[in-house]
C-alpha cells in the first residue's frame, strides 16, 4: 500500500519522489514532467485520504502508479 512513498530499507516515508522521463528531447520532457506531476498529486492525494481516515479505505487502495 503506497509503496512508491515508502524506503523498503528503513520503512519511513521517502522525502523526495524521484522518476526518469525518458527522454532526452526537452519539449518531450516538458510533457511528461507534467503527466508525471499530475500522477504524483493524484497519488498524495489518495494517500493524504487514506491517513485521515484509514478505516473508511479499503485496505489496498487503488492509487495511480508512478512510471519509471
Amino acid at each position: 500500500m503506497f509503496s512508491t512513498f515508502v524506503n523498503p530499507k528503513t520503512g519511513r516515508f521517502k522525502r523526495e519522489l524521484t522518476v526518469s522521463l525518458r527522454t532526452t528531447d526537452p519539449r518531450q520532457a516538458k510533457r511528461r514532467d507534467l503527466q508525471q506531476a499530475a500522477a504524483t498529486n493524484e497519488l498524495l492525494e489518495a494517500l493524504r485520504l487514506f491517513l485521515a481516515n484509514p478505516k473508511d479505505h479499503p485496505a489496498t487502495p487503488q492509487a495511480p502508479v508512478l512510471e519509471g
